[in-house]
């Protein structure tokens, strides 16, 4: 008994310690990610880790991980599609994850550049995409070029993403395109049959 008891008193100790370890090294990133310059270590760290074929490199990177920041030039490429962006800038409210939510207060970028180098394909029903998570993003870009197959420019892009109660939700507030003006909503279920709602409407 008296060996039964020095093993339950040294399991509750080891369980204590790993709970104060653990909360100390959470408090330490929780501070760290609010400290200037984490946003910079954090995007070197996640460049190492990209699955082969993908490559990221930044530019004039400011900010923190929890306070959000800004990157100068961003260049991902990967599989075929390569994307540039210029000066972007991002907030969000990180303690919102402890209620299951990710929500950004600000994506906004001046300039973005896409060009699909991938081989044509026929069209296929889109995938089922089920987010762990409910995702608020309010976005608005400058101008974006899409290079493939011939140049179009989409300037003044704005709106809001939503995603909960397992649908996609798209508030587009405002699109120019050419000579006009585009405004609308999309709404697509998650899950098969993934019904679509869709409603555009614009001026020339």
């Amino acid at each position: 008994m008296r060996l039964l008891r020095r093993i339950a008193f040294f399991l509750v100790w080891l369980l204590e310690l790993v709970l104060v370890a653990s909360a100390v090294l959470g408090l330490a990133a929780w501070l760290w990610s609010g400290t200037d310059g984490s946003l910079a270590t954090a995007i070197r760290q996640a460049q190492a880790l990209l699955p082969a074929g993908q490559s990221l490199q930044v530019q004039d990177v400011s900010g923190s991980i929890r306070g959000g920041g800004r990157i100068g030039q961003l260049h991902w490429h990967g599989d075929g599609l390569d994307v540039r962006a210029g000066d972007l800038r991002f907030a969000w409210q990180p303690l919102e994850l402890l209620q299951r939510r990710l929500r950004f207060t600000e994506l906004a970028i001046a300039q973005l550049e896409i060009d699909d180098q991938r081989p044509a394909s026929e069209p296929e029903p889109p995938p089922e995409v089920v987010l762990p998570l409910a995702l608020e993003l309010p976005f608005s870009v400058g101008r974006v070029r899409l290079l493939r197959p011939s140049p179009v420019d989409v300037t003044e892009l704005a709106g809001r993403y939503r995603f909960s109660d397992n649908r996609h939700q798209l508030q587009l507030d405002t699109l120019a395109l050419a000579q006009g003006r585009y405004a609308g909503q999309l709404h697509l279920q998650a899950r098969a049959p993934m019904t679509l709602d869709l409603q555009l409407h614009g001026t020339l």
